[in-house]
């Protein structure tokens, strides 16, 4: 969760606007709100995505003008605004891997792997091979072989 300070109690009722209904957020009165991280990625890309359709429209103005000069930095401007997109959806997805990874070693700080003989046991879930968790902490299951 993030808090977010409003400049405005305007700008802070625009925003309650914008994730009304969608999102699971805290307001209060000094002009503060509490919201997700996944809340103001998605408010990032549909700002950028609002951008690219004003400059869209502005280089059709631009051609309806000739101007070769705007419809340039039109172009520029559109490729730029396509590329941080791109970059803001990387971003979500590295968020959410990392989110995983976190909670994975959570849940492996709780459950630490204990030796027993030649394996490694998480409570009473084993054996499993020792070189390949602490190697690659991958658990591979060891079964006996009569």
């Amino acid at each position: 969760m993030i808090l977010i300070r409003f400049p405005s109690t305007e700008s802070k009722r625009l925003a309650l606007a914008c994730l009304a209904g969608q999102f699971a957020f805290n307001s209060w009165a000094a002009r503060e709100m509490l919201v997700p991280e996944d809340a103001l990625m998605a408010d990032i890309i549909g700002t950028i995505t609002g951008l690219i359709g004003l400059a869209r429209k502005g280089k059709e103005a631009a051609d309806a003008l000739k101007d070769s000069d705007m419809k340039m930095h039109i172009a520029h401007l559109l490729s730029d605004l396509a590329d941080l997109k791109v970059k803001c959806a990387d971003l979500v997805t590295e968020n959410n891997e990392l989110k995983q990874q976190l909670q994975e070693a959570k849940i492996e700080k709780a459950n630490p792997p204990q030796l027993r003989g030649d394996a490694y046991y998480f409570g009473d879930d084993g054996p499993f091979c020792t070189s390949c968790f602490a190697v690659n902490k991958n658990k591979v299951r060891l079964k006996k072989i009569f």
